[in-house]
């Protein structure tokens, strides 16, 4: 009997095990189905991500040449402005020659004035004189 008893145990522990057997068969199925499908959608992921990179290092390039770009007409303008500070200078130094001369030409100018403004004070202080001396004359002529 107890070999009886031995073998039924054992059938039972042979169920038990092919039902545990089946049961990680099918968390097996179950984890290697989620598995497979895990890495599909982490590569579906890792290729949008690869996608997403060329687009931004297809933008990153495409700013590059617009920095470059940028660059080139900075420096032409930095040449143009060189030019044009230069070219403010020689104008500068024109305006300030053509203020020296003018001050000159006023002074000399003045000076003149100041010696038409004498002759005119002697021309007045002259017919001044010439009027007092034709009274005189006038005064003269009436006594005699």
């Amino acid at each position: 009997m107890f070999l009886e008893e031995r073998v039924e145990q054992l059938e039972h522990l042979a169920v038990d095990q092919g039902k545990q057997i089946e049961i990680i068969a099918n968390g097996l199925g179950a984890l290697t189905t989620e598995v497979k499908d895990g890495f599909a959608y982490t590569k579906k992921k890792f290729a949008e991500h690869e996608q997403r990179f060329d687009r931004l290092d297809s933008k990153v390039d495409n700013l590059g040449s617009n920095v470059a770009q940028l660059d080139s007409k900075v420096d032409r303008l930095d040449i143009r402005i060189g030019r044009v500070e230069i070219r403010l200078d020689k104008l500068e130094t024109k305006v300030d020659n053509l203020e020296r001369k003018m001050d000159q030409r006023f002074d000399a100018m003045g000076q003149r004035f100041d010696v038409m403004d004498q002759r005119f004070d002697a021309m007045g202080q002259q017919f001044h004189e010439m009027k007092q001396q034709i009274g005189e004359l006038v005064t003269h002529i009436k006594r005699e």
